[in-house]
């Protein structure tokens, strides 16, 4: 699962699948992974945002269901977890990071994500402040402090609906998105409910480092399978995605998307609609 993203940056286009799809899991051993890119291996500001409908609240000896982590493996400062957005055994939203050699900071939602319906999380970290924010379909959940920023982090990959040690996510998962910066509940709820437009991923000022819209399958050659099984990242970083084990994708109605500011790029790409 360990592969090294290149960065290739040419604007290859972006369109949605007019039906909307998703990233779909069944909480063994499924998700996406861009292996080992830079960019999204962040230390300071950042927000992560996901639609999730989730199944099952996880049952593990230690229960919790990962959205979205960037993480190694083995309890090394290398392999610190720099960011994660996960579901507890309780339902509740988790925001997660390390510093040292994996000290733990955290915060959890005061809500909790029911089942079986379509949500929209946000985690925003601001480093100044040394605060962790969650909201919940826009709304601010909760807001909580921390010791310790994010340290090491430099062998992390990135991955959605899973991690190395097997906490997986049963649902779907739809429109992730990664950013360098704190943003505020204005512009969460600004860009929540459809596809974000191409002034936010056709150049770095909007601070997007990673998009996943999950609505179509391709061919870039990721994880060298040779295989019509990857996922394109509209952020001009191209951190293109592999999907592992039953991850597919299925019909998503997250929200109302909408296709007119979004264009196909020029490459003759191999895809793939999954219906």
């Amino acid at each position: 699962m360990m592969f090294v993203c290149w960065l290739l940056f040419i604007s290859i286009g972006c369109s949605r699948n007019p039906s909307g799809m998703a990233l779909k899991l069944d909480g063994s051993n499924d998700c996406m992974t861009t292996g080992i890119c830079p960019p999204l291996q962040i230390s300071g500001d950042v927000t992560i945002e996901a639609w999730v409908y989730t199944n099952a609240y996880p049952t593990y000896t230690f229960p919790f269901a990962e959205i979205v982590q960037q993480a190694g493996r083995d309890n090394y400062e290398q392999n610190n977890e720099l960011y994660t957005l996960a579901i507890t055994g309780d339902g509740l939203v988790d925001c997660f990071h390390e510093n040292g050699e994996g000290v733990n900071n955290t915060l959890f939602s005061k809500s909790r994500v029911p089942l079986r319906k379509w949500i929209h999380l946000a985690c925003v970290r601001d480093v100044s402040a040394q605060t962790y924010q969650i909201y919940i379909n826009g709304v601010l959940d909760t807001t909580g402090t921390y010791k310790n920023n994010p340290t090491g982090g430099s062998n992390t990959v990135f991955m959605i609906g899973s991690n190395f040690d097997g906490l997986d996510f049963n649902g779907m998962i739809d429109e992730v998105r990664v950013w360098n910066r704190v943003r505020t509940q204005q512009q969460i709820q600004a860009t929540m409910n459809g596809s974000l437009k191409p002034e936010y991923y056709e150049s770095a000022d909007s601070g997007l480092v990673g998009y996943w819209r999950f609505d179509r399958l391709y061919n870039f050659g990721i994880g060298n399978d040779g295989l019509v099984d990857d996922i394109r990242d509209c952020s001009i970083y191209q951190n293109h995605g592999d999907l592992f084990g039953d991850a597919s994708l299925y019909s998503s109605n997250a929200f109302i998307h909408t296709d007119r500011d979004l264009y196909e790029g020029p490459f003759n790409l191999i895809e793939q609609n999954d219906t």
